[in-house]
C-alpha cells in the first residue's frame, strides 16, 4: 500500500469530483450556517456552527470586511454586517442592528 492511500490523499482528483466530495455527493453545495452573534457590555462575539467557516464583519456597507478573530467593541444601534463562508459551500450574509 503506498503511504498517499493510507492517509487518503486525494491531490490526483479532479477538482470538481474533491469538491462534490466536500458536498457529500450532492449536486449542489451546502450552505454556510448564519453566525450567532452576542452582544453584552459593549462588545461583540461571533461564532458559526460550520466547522472551518471563516467569519467576516463590518459595521457599514462602506467599509472593507474584516476577519474575525475575537470580541470586539460595539455600541447599541450599531449597524453589523455579518458573512460566514467555508470553501466549496455557499455563503452566509446577513445584517443585524445590535440592542
Amino acid at each position: 500500500m503506498e503511504k498517499k492511500d493510507q492517509i487518503g490523499d486525494t491531490g490526483a482528483l479532479n477538482e470538481m469530483k474533491m469538491v462534490k466530495a466536500m458536498w457529500n455527493g450532492a449536486e449542489n453545495p451546502p450552505v454556510t450556517a448564519e453566525a450567532k452573534v452576542g452582544f453584552a457590555e459593549g462588545k461583540v462575539t461571533l461564532s458559526c456552527p460550520t466547522p472551518s467557516a471563516l467569519i467576516g464583519w463590518r459595521k457599514s456597507s462602506r467599509e472593507a470586511w474584516k476577519i474575525y478573530t475575537g470580541p470586539f467593541e460595539a455600541t447599541s444601534g450599531d449597524s453589523l454586517y455579518v458573512n460566514t463562508h467555508r470553501i466549496g459551500y455557499v455563503a452566509a450574509e446577513m445584517g443585524y442592528v445590535l440592542d
